[in-house]
């Protein structure tokens, strides 16, 4: 019996690195409002943690009705309760931080079910985008004072400043040597990169590419290896995560290929392997994904391999699950109506499915 947490508020906590961690209202609200996604990847009988079991129950309903008897959804009350009698085998949370350690400290989880504070910061130090910089990128410089930021602003023209950790479409910004014209030093951005290198130590800076289509590759790290578990179409706006393209393996495949070659795709995805695996073997056991771009650079198209690399489970991994039980070329949307956020599957633009 497993226990399985969707906390979405990972890469806020990874770069807070506390092992009290409160975070925003947006942040606990989708990990309220999302946290019966787990059975979908849950095996029988596992336990999914969530605030309210009936509205859980209701929402996996619409996904798919044998859902609702694979898993037990559970509190975090009653799993207190339950450890003082039951073992639970281990834990598989969205993404390990030391926020999650202390948040199951506190429930009672024994000492031994969890990942040591070494562990995590090792964890924390490859889930950082200086890690990838160093280790899956070209061409990113990484820098400790805003004079070095500058000087790649002004030499590339356009770029793209990142901290090291933060959450999708936060943390990153986009800035032309134009502005810098205009605004003379752009205090604005000079004070948003100093509070950063202040308060993570610097920033990476990276060209600025003429996307024309997002997508990644969905990997597992287990025992020491690492698998390969399929590609995830997706979209973003301002490069913040909307959506991902639900159809089979080799559909995806085939829509790749009017940008880049299946040859050059498997390159890329041994590269991510033979790099990855060594740093990770002793180190994490779980899902991890790499988001890459094709970009248009002098007429031609050309793979940009790593954009970010997440080491958790993302919203592509949730999409191949959900692709095994929906109907073929559908869309999987994480929506907020003002109120609450919802998981919607959408073939074309007419929502069949809604949780």
């Amino acid at each position: 019996m497993k226990l399985h947490i969707f906390n979405p508020e990972h890469d806020l906590a990874l770069a807070a690195h506390l092992r009290q961690f409160t975070a925003p209202h947006a942040g606990r609200q989708l990990r309220s409002d999302l946290a019966f996604i787990p059975a979908l990847w849950a095996d029988q009988g596992d336990l999914v943690l969530v605030d309210d079991i009936d509205n859980a129950r209701d929402k996996v309903r619409h996904l798919g009705e044998h859902l609702v008897e694979k898993v037990e959804f559970i509190t975090k009350l009653q799993l207190e309760h339950l450890l003082k009698t039951e073992f639970i085998d281990c834990v598989h949370p969205w993404g390990w931080d030391l926020s999650l350690k202390g948040e199951l400290e506190r429930i009672g989880l024994p000492e031994i079910m969890l990942p040591t504070d070494e562990v995590l910061d090792k964890v924390r130090a490859i889930s950082s985008r200086q890690w990838a910089a160093e280790h899956l990128q070209q061409d990113v410089v990484l820098a400790d004072n805003f004079a070095l930021v500058k000087e790649c602003v002004m030499k590339w023209g356009k770029a793209v400043v990142k901290a090291p950790w933060s959450s999708s479409g936060r943390g990153v910004k986009y800035v032309s040597a134009d502005e810098f014209r205009t605004n003379g030093e752009y205090p604005a951005f000079q004070r948003w990169v100093s509070n950063i290198i202040f308060r993570q130590g610097g920033v990476t800076v990276e060209p600025y590419y003429n996307k024309v289509k997002d997508f990644g590759m969905e990997f597992e790290m287990l025992d020491g290896k690492v698998h390969y578990l399929g590609l995830s179409l997706f979209d973003t706006v301002k490069n913040a995560y909307t959506g991902n393209l639900l159809c089979s393996e080799e559909e995806k495949v085939e829509i790749m290929k009017k940008y880049i070659s299946e040859v050059a795709l498997l390159s890329a995805r041994q590269k991510i392997i033979d790099i990855v695996e060594p740093a990770l073997k002793e180190n994490y056991n779980g899902p991890f994904g790499v988001d890459m771009m094709i970009a248009a650079k002098d007429g031609q198209l050309e793979l940009v391999s790593c954009v970010e690399l997440n080491l958790r489970r993302t919203m592509g991994h949730v999409a191949l699950e959900l692709a095994k039980i929906t109907k073929p070329q559908s869309l999987m949307r994480v929506d907020f109506d003002g109120n609450r956020y919802h998981l919607r599957v959408l073939p074309g633009k007419e929502a069949v499915n809604e949780s």
